[in-house]
């Protein structure tokens, strides 16, 4: 699933086009009028990876557990 937005370039107010997914795994986009970049900072792609797995990992069980009461 693509989850594609726009946000606001913060030096000139173009939006930028951008994938919430590849956003959060680090990618970085640029303003196509004035080339500033928007990136998420530091860490905190890290922690939506983990928390995506931990999403997987929980909807995998339910499920299993799903499979059990057919």
């Amino acid at each position: 699933m693509r989850l594609e937005q726009s946000i606001d370039c913060p030096d000139c107010g173009t939006p930028i086009a951008i994938e919430t997914r590849a956003l959060m795994e680090g990618a970085s986009f640029a303003c196509g009028t004035c080339g500033a970049e928007i990136s998420m900072a530091g860490r905190a792609g890290e922690s939506w990876g983990a928390a995506q797995a931990k999403f997987a990992a929980l909807k995998a069980d339910m499920l299993k557990a799903g499979e059990g009461e057919a």
